[in-house]
């Protein structure tokens, strides 16, 4: 795909969303908050991120310490990258877009860490995040796809980020590696696009998370139930 073919690709759903939005009320996330109280040990290991490249940064925090803490790990992700949020945004769609598919999954998983500081450096820049996602995510493979709409439900990106998981909902590619313990088959874009906008707008009166343990048949069933709340 061209540039000028997926510029014009992006504006169009962009538009169409903006039009049949009209008549829906969506409440849309706001940006996560990074005003936190740190501790002088906290304070000085954040101030070393800051030091480090986007990669060195990104690395060290996948570590315990912001893995198991959501808020201080969105105050790091802050101070980190805040006079480079475009180098860091690039990089984390860069990450979050490579977790590798694999039957094994010990090795799928390993990639949860990389998501969620992924995710983290996403939500906490959102300005520079809608200008970069729409590109990653049309250029992407199904995998990649699917991984950053992962990501994409509580980014504070309004209409493009609303446009760009709604026009998932098409996407009826396999976004997850097919794992022998599975009682069902992989997730596609689509199933993972509905479980971000019900999350995202707290839709209500519908499924609340589509899985691997629903059969193709029931998730089109309520991906369908789902468009026409959203076109109403």
């Amino acid at each position: 795909m061209t540039a000028t073919l997926r510029k014009i690709m992006i504006e169009i759903v962009v538009i169409s969303i903006g039009l049949c939005s009209v008549s829906h009320a969506f409440t849309e996330p706001a940006r996560p908050d990074t005003n936190v109280t740190l501790e002088r040990y906290q304070e000085y290991e954040i101030s070393q991120l800051a030091r480090e490249d986007v990669e060195g940064a990104f690395a060290r925090l996948k570590g315990d310490a912001f893995q198991n803490d959501p808020q201080l790990l969105r105050k790091a992700v802050h101070e980190a990258f805040k006079d480079r949020p475009q180098q860091a945004v690039r990089y984390a769609l860069g990450r979050v877009a490579s977790r590798a598919p694999s039957k094994e999954a010990a090795i799928w998983n390993r990639g949860a860490a990389d998501e969620t500081v992924g995710r983290n450096i996403l939500e906490v820049f959102p300005e520079v995040t809608v200008e970069m996602l729409p590109e990653a995510f049309y250029d992407g493979t199904a995998f990649a796809r699917g991984n950053l709409i992962r990501v994409a439900g509580m980014i504070a990106g309004g209409e493009t980020v609303r446009a760009l998981l709604i026009d998932a909902l098409n996407d009826v590619d396999f976004c997850e590696p097919e794992l022998p313990e599975m009682a069902g088959l992989p997730m596609r874009v689509c199933d993972v696009a509905y479980n971000q906008l019900v999350l995202r707008y707290e839709i209500p009166d519908v499924l609340r998370t589509i899985g691997i343990s629903h059969g193709i048949g029931a998730r089109d069933y309520h991906i369908d139930q789902l468009k026409q709340i959203l076109d109403n």
